[in-house]
């Protein structure tokens, strides 16, 4: 019997193996590869009670004695043929099904037996239609046509194209084997019509249609590491009004409409713009990217339907809506944006944001004697703040020392309380009080919402967020509670054109805060007793016996209508 030339032996597996999920729902894998697999040597073309490979050789599951008689069998068959190498089928002992074809030629180059498919499991099956043909492995298929040659699908790029009808769905056969990507995580496979995106080895997959919507998810940098976006996180799919469609991603979503293109929405604009409605809501679809706005370095707008929504270089957010119906009034989210705690801190009144509790029992204390003191001196701060009618900064400095370093949420009728303070107590100072800020931004969006409705000959909605910015104020308990923090009134003004001094105005407005509470070394502004209490607190943080958190909190909405 002539041995299996050299060409029909498979080659070793690559290095780049798909890896299987652990979600057995994802995987495709059923056996592991068989890394000594071999021919038979001088296989029986006829049954010999024990002379047969499987008398000499364990059949490894999930084959039986009689399946690997069946291939040896077959194997001699094929052998004996005049011209071997000619012949398109090959055995895979014990597995007696015949790979045939191209299917065959890609699993010999894959590895055989040895490679992630493993066995065979059936022989060349014609497709639905007879567009091409598959053969099934014990970890998945390879799947083959004439226009894109034979390629394995397996695992989690096996589900998700499972679930789009394999080749008789929209993403049609496979033109390539899983690529890897340079972040060796992530890897893609691409089909006739699409690709499908798994961002890491448990991801579910995620399929995107060729088309403008991933042209223009290729112009922003794709999956790349540092891109606009990332992975794709979900498919593709259309939108209610029957001709849009939209595709989200690890940082943002790209829609795309057939009259106003494809366009990337990301950060804060898709914040705003998903509470209003997406596509559905008052701006409409996006028909511009976000762009650099001409003459204001690192300011940029992005372009809708019916307004528009600009970004500051300092993060202030200002968005336009044209109100088709006249009577259209406020939404519950128009004055409840504000930009993340601790993102764009204001740098003069941000030391340790994000919350920072690495120092946290950093200080030794052997004997327990430095602790006992500290929360000595911590009792009688607490009860300070009592005696002088702070119960605010009692309760905050109490939760301080309840070392949990979970956030601290202030009432609105506390904010309330404090946000009508028009001054502060620390002299030379250019911290605002958070009266004077709020006013100053009201002005501000009065302003921009009755210079819109002209130009634009019809009613507007305007918001305006401001940026972080420094507050302070005077009344005791708001000063110890907070000391410095971080302010951003947020209004919305509905305006309707008119002349000078004649503009039906509505607006609403309100105040957001947060602060990092914790305890600086102190920098001598306070008095002694007082300059005491806060080194003490600060060595309490230090020893392991407080703990450094997040207060934040908003006031109430502010109403207004009129003339103006």
């Amino acid at each position: 019997m002539p041995p299996l030339p050299a060409e029909l032996r498979p080659a070793p597996p690559a290095a780049d193996q798909p890896v299987p999920p652990d979600d057995p729902a994802l995987s495709s894998k059923t056996a592991e590869p068989d890394p000594d697999w071999h021919p038979t040597e001088n296989p029986k073309s006829t049954l010999v009670p024990g002379q047969m490979r499987s008398d000499r050789e364990e059949v490894p599951a999930p084959f039986t004695k009689e399946d690997a008689d069946k291939a040896e069998i077959a194997e001699a068959r094929l052998r004996s043929s005049r011209s071997l190498t000619a012949s398109s089928c090959q055995v895979y002992w014990p597995s007696w099904f015949e790979v045939c074809g191209a299917i065959r030629d890609k699993y010999n180059v894959l590895g055989g037996p040895a490679s992630f498919l493993s066995y065979p499991t059936s022989g060349n099956i014609i497709n639905p239609g007879g567009t091409g043909e598959r053969v099934t492995f014990l970890n998945g298929p390879i799947y083959w046509s004439a226009a894109t040659g034979a390629h394995p699908v397996v695992n989690s790029f096996l589900n998700r194209w499972g679930i789009h009808g394999y080749e008789a769905g929209w993403l049609g056969y496979p033109t390539t084997d899983e690529i890897v990507h340079a972040d060796a995580v992530g890897r893609h496979q691409e089909f006739q019509n699409g690709a499908i995106y798994v961002a890491f080895q448990n991801a579910v997959g995620s399929a995107i249609r060729n088309g403008p919507l991933r042209d223009k998810w290729n112009s922003v940098g794709a999956e790349t590491p540092g891109s606009l976006l990332g992975y794709p996180i979900q498919d593709q799919i259309p939108l209610p009004d029957g001709q849009g469609q939209m595709d989200r991603f690890e940082r943002g979503v790209i829609y795309w409409h057939p009259t106003h293109g494809a366009h990337p929405v990301t950060g804060r604009i898709l914040s705003l713009w998903s509470l209003a409605g997406y596509e559905q809501g008052e701006y409409g679809y996006p028909t511009s990217d976000n762009d650099i706005v001409v003459g204001e370095p690192g300011s940029t707008i992005q372009l809708y339907q019916r307004g528009s929504i600009y970004l500051g270089s300092n993060h202030a957010l200002r968005a336009i809506s044209e109100l088709q119906d006249p009577s259209q009034g406020f939404k519950s989210y128009d004055t409840g944006i504000h930009p993340n705690y601790c993102e764009f801190p204001d740098p003069a009144n941000s030391p340790t944001c994000p919350v920072d509790n690495s120092q946290f029992g950093t200080v030794s204390d052997p004997t327990g004697a430095a602790a006992q003191e500290n929360l000595q001196v911590a009792s009688a701060t607490s009860a300070y703040f009592t005696e002088v009618g702070a119960p605010t900064a009692k309760a905050m400095f109490d939760h301080y020392y309840g070392a949990t370093g979970t956030d601290y949420a202030l009432g609105t009728s506390v904010l309330d309380s404090w946000f009508v303070d028009d001054h502060h107590n620390y002299p030379n100072d250019a911290t605002g009080s958070p009266s004077v800020i709020a006013d100053s931004q009201k002005a501000l969006g009065v302003a921009g919402a009755i210079t819109e409705a002209d130009n634009r000959g019809q009613a507007v909605k305007v918001i305006y967020d401001s940026p972080w910015m420094p507050a302070a104020g005077y009344q005791q308990d708001h000063v110890q509670s907070l000391g410095h923090y971080s302010v951003s009134p947020t209004i919305a003004v509905i305006a309707h054109p008119g002349g000078p001094g004649n503009h039906q105005i509505q607006w609403r407005q309100e105040v957001h805060m947060y602060d990092v509470y914790d305890f600086a070394k102190p920098t001598g502004e306070y008095g002694n007793m007082a300059q005491a209490a806060v080194e003490n607190a600060r060595q309490g943080y230090l020893l392991g016996l407080a703990r450094n958190f997040l207060v934040y909190g908003s006031g109430s909405v502010q109403t207004w209508s009129g003339v103006a």
